[in-house]
């Protein structure tokens, strides 16, 4: 279905009506609120009415977002600002659990190796004592 001019014409026409009428609403409002004509900014009437423009800032003009990722804006820096602090903050932590868990490994190393010292001291000990007992026992005999 292709679109002719009169289809245009026709959403033009209401697209117009549309506006037509909000623009009335908001100055019977300004009327109501008691404003003078000297009052009414009729760009804020039809800022109102209309809304904001994408893609433009009122007086600086069309603005076109930067597709490319290589090239930063001003208004870009403080996002990109934030989001290096934020990955080196969160490098940071990564380092810190690994030292940690590093520390914690060499801890549990360390804690391991007495516990076998002190096994190892406990079984002779023991072994001792059994020898002793032996000696006794084959006194008496």
């Amino acid at each position: 279905m292709t679109t002719t001019t009169s289809d245009y014409l026709m959403i033009v026409v209401r697209v117009t009506a549309e506006w037509a009428k909000k623009m009335k609403n908001v100055a019977a409002e300004m009327a109501a609120n008691d404003f003078t004509y000297s009052d009414v900014d009729e760009l804020l009437v039809i800022k109102q009415v209309l809304g904001n423009k994408r893609g433009h800032i009122p007086g600086v003009g069309r603005v076109v977002r930067n597709k490319d990722p290589t090239l930063s804006s001003y208004a870009d820096h403080p996002i990109t600002h934030w989001q290096q602090q934020l990955q080196e903050q969160q490098l940071h932590q990564q380092e810190l659990q690994q030292q940690h868990q590093q520390e914690l490994q060499e801890q549990l190393q360390q804690q391991q190796r007495r516990h076998e010292e002190e096994m190892r001291n406990m079984k002779e000990e023991i072994k001792k004592q059994m020898e002793e007992i032996r000696r006794e026992f084959s006194r008496r005999d």
